[in-house]
């Protein structure tokens, strides 16, 4: 099971009535933010998204969010199951300002199982990349040009034996000092580093969004910034003049 966290009514509205909706609230939105969140939108990619499993730490899970806001990734996937694998939130004033500025530009897709996870992105034709300490294959080696999922384990074991085994590349971090692994948040903001990097270099740019969903994360960017219920209503009215 997956939840999308771009509205599902969102998704299923027309070009016409999305293009109608921007319409709306383009006047609310000052020139310098309408331009701002044209370019984020235009270096967003859709090729390359993160999977975390069962990562426990809040703090953790926003220094993510926040790291593949800054470059550029579009979407999260979480696999949580198993008793502590349940998303719980920690109360810290820290973490909730962590993540404050980032939750709101990422899609979020929730996940209950490793299988069930797996067999969709491969459907949707992502390549499964997982991070694993005991791979020759390093960060240097990997591929980010093509269709792919980078998945990291929660802070204590790792990637499951079940998503290692459901991978197509496994690929470690390299070290050179005395410890042998880092935070699940720096592992995340190295490897997409390493991605934005490489996509610039072999690709010429790193966002590749169609036009349409452009459109839909634009609006989505919109209603985030005047707020969801405010940014409602001045589309209901709109839709009725």
């Amino acid at each position: 099971m997956c939840t999308h966290f771009i509205e599902t009514e969102q998704q299923a509205m027309s070009r016409t009535a999305l293009e109608r909706s921007v319409r709306a609230l383009a006047p609310l939105l000052s020139e310098a933010r309408r331009q701002r969140i044209a370019d984020v939108v235009n270096s967003r990619t859709g090729s390359l998204a993160v999977l975390l499993e069962n990562a426990w730490d809040e703090g953790n899970r926003n220094a993510v969010l926040r790291s593949m806001d800054a470059f550029g990734t579009h979407t999260l996937h979480c696999i949580n199951y198993g008793k502590e694998g349940k998303a719980t939130s920690s109360s810290g004033a820290s973490e909730m300002r962590t993540d404050a500025g980032a939750r709101n530009w990422i899609v979020r897709r929730d996940w209950s199982e490793v299988e069930t996870c797996i067999r969709q992105l491969q459907r949707e034709g992502f390549t499964i990349a997982s991070t694993t300490p005991n791979s020759n294959k390093t960060l240097q080696d990997v591929d980010f040009s093509k269709r792919l999922v980078i998945a990291f384990g929660n802070e204590h074991i790792g990637v499951s034996e079940a998503l290692l085994e459901a991978s197509d590349v496994k690929f470690s971090i390299p070290m050179i000092g005395f410890v042998e692994s880092v935070n699940l948040s720096v592992s995340v903001a190295v490897t997409l580093y390493q991605a934005f990097s490489q996509r610039l270099a072999r690709l010429g740019n790193h966002g590749d969004l169609s036009e349409s969903e452009k459109l839909q994360l634009t609006l989505h960017y919109y209603m985030q910034s005047l707020g969801v219920q405010l940014a409602q209503n001045v589309i209901d009215r709109y839709s009725n003049i």
